[in-house]
């Protein structure tokens, strides 16, 4: 899962894993769901200790292997952050690529990156799923969503209404297709 900064990438996979745990509420054959944060991984030498770390230090039943489970489908490994691992970024990210291609890689695995930074020692081959901008449409409706009452005097000021101001790079319009962006100058208004 890959975007711009602040296109709601850690947003969306905390979702996504919130809703897993929902339904493993419900129905315990369910998925369960395992996110974790990349700029966690520390000195564990490999993918997979990293992710039994986390188990451990999560507190979750010591005699049971995560790495059996994801390989077998019973977890939805949720990985945030793999743009964010500081000076052993890449080495990393080329061991997470090597397990992500092996026998023994998980079934079920979401992994979010920056747009910019997934390139090169950063790509896992692994099918990517790009966050878009926000269109007028979703501007217009996240802006009502926050601000039912005075939603209509920031539209005016964050939408132009013709099109030299949207390609004009200090109108407001250029903030306001980023989620993370849209909610600070909501903040501001």
């Amino acid at each position: 899962l890959i975007g711009e900064s602040g296109s709601s990438k850690t947003t969306t996979i905390r979702h996504l894993a919130l809703e897993s745990a929902r339904k493993r509420l419900k129905d315990t054959t369910a998925l369960l769901p395992m996110l974790l944060y990349l700029p966690r991984w520390g000195s564990e030498s490999t993918p997979q200790d990293f992710v039994r770390s986390q188990w451990r230090e999560t507190e979750l039943p010591i005699h049971v292997d995560p790495i059996a489970l994801l390989k077998s489908g019973d977890i939805h490994l949720y990985l945030d952050g793999l743009n964010e691992m500081g000076e052993h970024g890449i080495e990393n990210a080329q061991k997470l690529k090597s397990w992500l291609s092996s026998p023994d890689s998980p079934q079920y695995i979401i992994v979010t990156c920056r747009k910019d930074n997934y390139a090169g020692d950063f790509e896992l081959d692994i099918p990517v799923v790009q966050i878009e901008l926000l269109s007028d449409h979703h501007v217009r409706e996240f802006v009502r969503n926050y601000l039912p009452t005075k939603s209509e005097a920031l539209i005016k000021r964050i939408l132009p209404s013709d099109d030299s101001s949207k390609q004009d790079k200090r109108h407001l319009y250029q903030l306001a297709r980023n989620p993370y962006m849209l909610t600070a100058l909501i903040i501001v208004f």
